[in-house]
């Protein structure tokens, strides 16, 4: 169900931005507090959780594996499915590129405009506090339009994610030298909220009836190839001691945020009932 994957991908996100948030703010009071040792003690234990959960998942899956070769769903066509998510993928890579290498521009914006002393500390929660806050809002919409069973080309919404994502990079990159810190702090907001309706939405479809088999493979992929680009781009602005380089790369991430945003809209519907509907 196409709501219900949109749902449960908001809140994977959304645990993902909670742990980073806590990551960022609750740790550094615990060790101040408490010191290291139990610091990376909690984290072991929480990693411990986790592992048993997977652990278990893993049996279940076994268990039921004669019950599922018994009653094989059927088989939509792949082909048409992988390249509908090379395309979102080639699509949303620039965008994406541009935003992890102007995000070197937040740190000058606030060394030359320092936010008030209560603030400071806290300025990078702000990312991971908004992704949080709209991946809970994702999935609370996106059930409730499963419930009234209302349809909505999730295209549409990553359209929307990729301006706001433009928007907020504008916010930085334009009036982040205006003299005050507010105008990247608001930018980073905004782009938070793009980047989780962007993310959100671009795994529902990307990785949505592809075999399950697959569809670990193709986010593999994409984490593999977008961490490759960051790291690559930020070697180079690094080798070539180019001042300009990250604001070079987040205007390239507008644009292409812009041109990406367009595309999609103007495709969402062909491409929704031509690669991602199953036939009759």
């Amino acid at each position: 169900s196409e709501h219900l994957r949109t749902a449960l991908i908001a809140l994977i996100y959304t645990a993902i931005n909670l742990g980073a948030l806590l990551g960022s703010t609750g740790t550094a009071q615990l060790r101040s507090g408490l010191g290291f040792g139990v610091v990376f003690t909690a984290c072991a234990v929480v990693m411990g959780l986790a592992l048993l959960a997977a652990i278990l998942l893993v049996g279940a899956t076994l268990w039921t594996r004669a019950e599922v070769a018994a009653n094989p769903s059927p088989a939509l066509p792949t082909g048409r499915l992988l390249l509908g998510a090379a395309g979102l993928s080639a699509l949303v890579f620039l965008p994406w590129m541009g935003v992890t290498q102007s995000w070197d521009l937040v740190w000058r914006v606030f060394q030359d405009a320092p936010l008030p002393s209560a603030l400071e500390p806290y300025w990078s929660s702000i990312n991971p506090l908004m992704c949080t806050l709209t991946g809970v809002l994702i999935a609370l919409v996106a059930g409730g339009f499963h419930l009234a069973k209302l349809r909505l080309p999730p295209l549409f919404p990553l359209a929307g994610g990729l301006l706001l994502l433009a928007l907020g990079q504008v916010s930085i990159l334009a009036l982040g030298a205006s003299g005050t810190p507010w105008p990247a702090l608001a930018g980073m907001g905004v782009a938070a909220v793009g980047e989780a309706l962007m993310m959100v939405f671009l795994f529902s479809r990307m990785l949505g009836d592809l075999h399950w088999r697959l569809a670990p493979v193709v986010v593999a992929l994409w984490l593999g190839l977008t961490d490759a680009g960051t790291q690559l781009l930020g070697w180079l602005g690094s080798a070539l001691q180019l001042e300009w380089w990250p604001q070079a790369m987040g205007w390239v991430g507008v644009v292409s945020a812009l041109v990406a945003a367009l595309v999609l809209a103007v495709v969402a519907i062909p491409a929704q009932r031509r690669l991602w509907t199953a036939a009759e």
